[in-house]
């Protein structure tokens, strides 16, 4: 993190940064130790987040990121009953069926799937916070750390290209092709009703925070606005 930030800020981004490392972690290691048919398509680490709004997604984006969320939770409990992990527990209680069930809920509570909502409930990037529905959305600090994760402190690129790197580097779909391999990933159909039809949330959530200058209709630019360290 080269960009000269107030000291304060800096914490904040970096406690960002290793909460949202461990969520990328426990989901791409699942994919890797999951056993079964692993769904198609998905980001470089082999999962894919749809990611919607808090306020301004519509019914069916708002749909499809809950079940995107089902999939993902389905997917990291299914790598916590991998055989070679269901052969330790039945080493480690024998036939007792309850103590291997209370094994089996430890570990969901404490490294699997529980813990992926529990942590993304507290980083504000699954909501809400009781009740059914849980879906990602996107905030303004999450959105904040990805700008300077992704790019140089001066950098600019395309708004496409913003898209497609956070695809790749964060498995977070928003919108585009991506947002359609995220759909198949999730075992929808990549439905155009789901894509956005009267402007983006996204480049409305970057344009508040000073990070997108619009140089035509077709054509606009993300940028770091933060200058690097000199020191």
């Amino acid at each position: 993190m080269s960009a000269v930030l107030d000291p304060v800020d800096r914490l904040e981004l970096l406690t960002t940064g290793c909460a949202l490392q461990v969520l990328r972690s426990l989901c791409a290691q699942s994919i890797r130790y999951s056993d079964g048919t692993l769904p198609a398509g998905g980001g470089c680490l082999g999962y894919s987040w749809i990611v919607s709004s808090s306020d301004h997604s519509t019914r069916q984006q708002q749909l499809a990121s809950q079940r995107n969320l089902q999939v993902v939770q389905g997917i990291i409990q299914r790598a916590l009953r991998n055989a070679a992990l269901v052969q330790h527990v039945q080493h480690s209680v024998g036939d007792d069926a309850l103590e291997a069930r209370r094994s089996y809920a430890e570990a969901d509570a404490r490294y699997g799937h529980k813990l992926l909502v529990a942590l993304g409930k507290r980083l504000g990037i699954i909501i809400p916070w009781r009740g059914p529905g849980a879906r990602f959305i996107m905030t303004e600090r999450m959105l904040r750390y990805m700008v300077m994760t992704l790019l140089r402190p001066g950098e600019r690129q395309t708004y496409d290209e913003f898209l497609a790197r956070l695809y790749c580097h964060f498995g977070i779909a928003i919108e585009g092709s991506q947002l359609d391999d995220a759909m198949v990933w999730s075992g929808l159909p990549a439905n155009a009703s789901v894509q956005h039809r009267q402007g983006s949330w996204l480049s409305s959530m970057l344009r508040a925070g000073g990070f997108l200058t619009e140089l035509s209709d077709a054509c606009s630019i993300v940028h770091n606005p933060f200058f690097g360290n000199t020191d």
